[in-house]
């Protein structure tokens, strides 16, 4: 099943939208998270990915 909510990678924002955000004109990304299996060969990728999104997160939030 596609997912139908998007969410703006610039301003967090959600939308239906495609192509871009309505708000502010970003880029929009799939809202929902990928599926992980624990036996993933790609586990360890996956996780990294997941940590260096969520470090840089925590900067934008001090800044």
């Amino acid at each position: 099943m596609k997912s139908l909510i998007n969410k703006c990678v610039k301003c967090g924002r959600y939308t239906l939208r495609k192509d871009s955000c309505p708000h502010c004109g970003g880029k929009v990304a799939s809202a929902h998270p990928i599926n992980i299996s624990l036996e993933s060969r790609h586990l360890e990728l996956i996780l990294m990915a997941r940590r260096k999104r969520f470090n840089n997160r925590d900067k934008s939030l001090v800044e």
